[in-house]
């Protein structure tokens, strides 16, 4: 989990303190399927990344964007988005 004050005046708010730009990543060993089965093996990983602004409590709310990336000794590639709101 990474969060970060960038000072951007865009989102300050002095009562609240600052919006934060957040991360949090999730890794583990990549199994795949399909066309993606060639990058099975070795020390092949696959890490998801939730991006998004907030305050120092966690919401779901604050996370807008994804990224999915795959890393490791049989290549690298990422796919990325932004989360849909139900």
């Amino acid at each position: 989990m990474f969060e970060v004050d960038s000072r951007d005046a865009e989102f300050k708010d002095r009562e609240l303190g600052p919006a934060l730009y957040k991360e949090w990543r999730l890794t583990a060993p990549f199994a795949g399927t399909g066309i993606f089965k060639a990058g099975n093996g070795g020390y092949q990983r696959i890490t998801l990344i939730l991006q998004g602004r907030g305050r120092g409590c966690t919401e779901a709310s604050h996370f807008t964007h994804w990224t999915i990336s795959v890393h490791g000794p049989l290549g690298n590639y990422l796919f990325y988005g932004e989360l849909e709101k139900q």
